[in-house]
């Protein structure tokens, strides 16, 4: 395998990444201890110091007092004793992680984690990162992504100041479909980011219709962004395989905040719904039955004080449950349309992006 230099961006990069492979899921407390408004900690010293750990150089008791005040200052522990024991749990997550990877050095490492240059990894400190992602860091308990892997084109994510959000039910009818489909092209024809979540039913419509504005506007069609629950190289499913490439083709994006090999497990599409619902300012949820996720991406979204809307339907039907649900609970603003979507959206635009 050849090896090659990587420059100082990379190597910032590189560090970010691996805490985040190490972390394998939104973690609090990695997210206190690098919280650079703060005065955080270089990531580089603390996968430094993960590695020291696993070669036994360190002892854990040593990381704990080292870091604890942070942990205090930041997680809200009531006691000492908690920080300390849930910084011992995490801390060693992060050492069994760190042994798979553990022979690998910065050139190798770097192969993997971006499958051989084929994904980009975005962070705080690139051009592309989505800056309304911050705003998870205001729900107690939870973070921002550490960094974003990226397939297609970074410059998706920060093409659109305010994206749209659009998600349903995966068995949608074809009222739910072309709700999805409907907004989706609307938005796009207008320039806007539509965000969903590349399953089958709404969001695959949602996207689908973004897309479509691409024959009427060519380039000037608002972008479309994928987000994945798993590592981009388990995206599924395997039916919308033609969907995904029509994304990077049309200059969209596949992204995760997992690094690859990680598996979609369900309690990850969790996590995976607090991305949509934080990276759009307005959350159109198109059909949902009583227990759909996409109402989940809903409550998210009313959490981060983004707009939500939803499209009533027949209320003999089950597929229209969760959105009549939303409306008449008043969490969910009533959808009056799906072909005119400019009273919820802000004004036209071309992609904010770069001719360079």
């Amino acid at each position: 395998m050849s090896h090659t230099i990587l420059t100082e961006q990379q190597q910032e990069i590189l560090a970010l990444a691996t805490l985040a492979y190490c972390a394998n899921s939104p973690q609090a407390i990695m997210y206190a201890l690098l919280k650079p408004q703060e005065g955080g900690v270089e990531a580089a010293d603390l996968v430094r110091e993960i590695r020291y750990l696993l070669a036994e150089r360190i002892s854990l008791s040593a990381v704990q007092h080292k870091y604890v005040e942070r942990i205090l200052r930041y997680h809200r522990y009531d006691k000492e004793d908690k920080a300390y024991k849930a910084f011992a749990q995490v801390l060693l997550r992060w050492v069994k992680r760190m042994k798979k990877i553990e022979n690998l050095d910065s050139s190798e490492l770097w192969i993997y984690l971006t499958q051989n240059n084929e994904y980009s990894i975005i962070t705080p400190s690139s051009p592309y990162w989505p800056w309304q992602l911050e705003d998870l860091d205001q729900i107690l308990g939870n973070t921002p992504p550490l960094c974003l892997w990226v397939k297609g084109d970074p410059q998706a994510l920060t093409s659109c100041s305010s994206p749209v959000g659009i998600v349903g039910s995966r068995d949608c009818n074809e009222y739910g479909k072309t709700t999805a489909f409907n907004c989706g092209r609307d938005a796009a024809l207008h320039g806007h980011c539509v965000i969903s979540g590349g399953a089958m039913g709404a969001d695959s419509a949602a996207h689908w219709g973004a897309l479509s504005a691409f024959q009427d506007l060519g380039n000037n069609a608002g972008r479309t962004i994928a987000i994945f629950a798993g590592g981009l190289d388990t995206c599924g499913p395997h039916r919308n395989a033609r969907l995904f490439q029509t994304i990077e083709n049309h200059h969209g994006a596949l992204i995760s905040e997992l690094p690859p090999d990680t598996l979609p497990e369900s309690f990850r599409f969790l996590m995976r719904n607090r991305l949509i619902a934080a990276l759009s300012r307005t959350l159109i949820v198109a059909q949902a039955r009583h227990r759909s996720g996409a109402l989940n991406t809903a409550t998210w979204a009313a959490d981060l004080n983004r707009m939500v809307y939803a499209a009533p339907g027949d209320n003999i039907k089950p597929y229209n449950t969760g959105c009549n649900g939303l409306i008449a609970q008043g969490k969910a603003s009533l959808l009056l349309t799906s072909t005119d979507l400019s009273d919820i959206c802000h004004e036209p635009h071309d992609p904010l992006i770069s001719h360079d």
